[in-house]
């Protein structure tokens, strides 16, 4: 199972046999089962190369890091796997049909209205007005062309 990885000390991620190490200043090198990480999220100052970051590419391994105060600064998303492209043509073809187009909206919609409810239902003496407003508004939604869910 693969687990996210969190660095807090300064140091440097470096590639060296086909193992990623991790050098904190002044301490030894360690090294990091990448097979066992989904993500590594960097809190501290740390310097790595290209070779470092191919490689964590090829094992689909994201990076993320944050500034000295702990804020999101940015991310190293590895290249998409599928490189067939038939997801994006399977997604052109529902786009390009209507009554697939449709469907496809009708079914977000009534996903949503299905968790708004189920939200407000958790506060039901203090939500009840608006438990009924959503039912309402949830009837034209089912009529909607030619669907009849």
């Amino acid at each position: 199972m693969k687990r996210d990885h969190y660095l807090y000390s300064n140091g440097r991620l470096k590639r060296k046999d086909n193992t990623i190490y991790f050098e904190a200043k002044g301490e030894r090198a360690k090294p990091l089962p990448v097979e066992k990480i989904r993500n590594i999220h960097i809190f501290g100052e740390i310097d790595m190369n290209n070779k470092v970051l191919n490689y964590l590419n090829q094992y689909g391994i994201c990076v993320h890091m944050y500034n000295y105060y702990g804020f999101y600064s940015g991310s190293f998303y590895p290249r998409e796997v599928q490189l067939s492209g038939y997801s994006i043509t399977k997604q052109s073809e529902h786009y390009l049909d209507e009554y697939k187009r449709l469907y496809l909206a009708v079914s977000f919609l009534q996903g949503g209205i299905h968790h708004m409810k189920r939200n407000l239902r958790r506060y039901k003496e203090k939500t009840e007005k608006q438990l009924s407003e959503i039912e309402q508004r949830r009837v034209p939604c089912r009529n909607t062309g030619r669907f009849r869910n």
